[in-house]
């Protein structure tokens, strides 16, 4: 495992520890526990039950896992197993946390309240904590991965699931609770579960929960003093890139390759898929399968086939040429003569446009337009943290409905020209 790789995984496990001591801190307030933990906790408190709230908790993540490989079927990864390991250390963690938390207990009285609060807040922030790191070291615990299977399966935003997610988890709680004790415990499911629901939907609501921080390695980052790759960066010699991103239907990739054919320069679109596959030893098939596809994550294989594409496009940019989408403004951010565009569209020109080429009716059309510039949009927030559409990112912002596919390849080369003084 090389340096990256270890500090992910030493960053995940810290993660692991800081949700656990909020756990347990809002556990020993006795207002209420964190919605993913009330049917473990609930059960935990039954008399005469020998099972720790730790194992419980690890029981029932490892029941996500087996629930995702069941939704998934073959798109459940070998790598997404880690999460049972992640689960026995979330069970052994929280276990550890509730001993060290022992004594943090207090009494009835108007000062021991302003403690539970006090305390019950610290834990859910530990929890938030925890899960933005979490997210920052782009990893995943048992129940983000149960949210975004069923994300996956219903096609279904993951921030509406997990709303849903964290909703049913308190329910099946109460259900215990009043089967068990034929009551409600307000200690065991209360207001501290209300806030920290609330305190976890804005949190989800901000970081729209399927937007994690892309792990910046050594293998994938580049910046402005590597992003030349050692060649010369005076405007003679070095060569001029130009990266196409574009909403489906407006012609795009046809642009690029006008682009490409008048300046007389390198093409990459498909081609980037075919290199990948060749490179990963895989069909070309399953990568173009997976290819932009980020409705359900597999890390192990999604880092590898970003990786693997991100230095088939570096490996490219040695030479002046067009790339078509694959985040490749983000790739090679910093670099020197490298000219980013947006290609858009108005909604009727990209329907007018898709049914022509494949042949659609104007429904399919529709659909096929809303799915692609869906997954486009969810590829680029995942791997770059970024909104795709935003035009800070591009140097040239073109709608084809009002331009044209030619006048758009004219005002491309135009730029170059001014760029390159040709």
């Amino acid at each position: 495992m090389n340096t990256a790789g270890i500090r992910r995984y030493t960053l995940f496990a810290a993660s692991i520890a800081v949700f656990t001591a909020g756990s347990a801190l809002c556990i020993r307030a006795n207002l209420g526990v964190i919605p993913q933990l009330c049917p473990p906790y609930v059960i935990g408190c039954i008399p005469g039950q020998e099972l720790s709230v730790g194992t419980l908790t690890a029981i029932m993540q490892i029941i996500f896992v087996a629930i995702q490989a069941i939704l998934l079927r073959s798109d459940f990864s070998m790598r997404d197993l880690v999460q049972i390991p992640s689960a026995i250390a979330t069970g052994l963690l929280l276990d550890f946390a509730m001993i060290a938390t022992q004594q943090m207990q207090w009494d009835d009285s108007a000062t021991g309240y302003t403690l539970r609060i006090v305390q019950v807040t610290i834990g859910i922030a530990l929890v938030i904590a925890g899960y933005a790191i979490q997210k920052n070291c782009h990893e995943k615990m048992a129940g983000e991965g149960l949210i975004m299977a069923f994300s996956k399966t219903l096609d279904v935003t993951p921030f509406v699931v997990a709303a849903v997610f964290e909703l049913s988890m308190i329910a099946i709680g109460l259900i215990f609770c009043i089967f068990y004790f034929g009551t409600v415990r307000w200690d065991i499911i209360g207001a501290g579960t209300l806030l920290s629901l609330i305190v976890t939907a804005t949190y989800n609501t901000r970081t729209q929960i399927n937007k994690p921080v892309f792990w910046k390695d050594e293998a994938i980052a580049s910046d402005k003093s590597s992003a030349a790759d050692g060649m010369q960066t005076n405007q003679d010699s070095f060569p001029l890139v130009i990266t196409i991103a574009r909403t489906h239907g407006s012609g795009g990739h046809d642009i690029g390759y006008m682009v490409a054919q008048r300046l007389g320069i390198n093409f990459y679109d498909k081609e980037i898929i075919s290199e990948t596959a060749k490179k990963l030893g895989l069909e070309k098939e399953k990568v173009q399968q997976w290819d932009q596809d980020t409705s359900i994550r597999s890390l192990g294989r999604d880092e590898a086939v970003f990786s693997a594409q991100s230095q088939i496009i570096r490996d490219a940019a040695k030479e002046s040429c067009v790339i078509i989408g694959r985040c490749a403004d983000y790739v090679l951010r910093g670099r020197p003569f490298c000219l980013n565009i947006f290609i858009r569209s108005d909604e009727d020109y990209a329907v007018t446009f898709i049914r022509n080429k494949d042949n659609l009716a104007e429904d399919q059309a529709r659909e096929v337009i809303r799915i692609k510039n869906k997954a486009r949009e969810r590829h680029y927030a995942h791997y770059t943290g970024e909104k795709w559409q935003d035009p800070s990112h591009y140097d040239i912002v073109i709608n084809t409905a009002k331009i044209g596919i030619e006048s758009a390849a004219d005002i491309i080369c135009n730029a170059v020209n001014n760029i390159t003084g040709r």
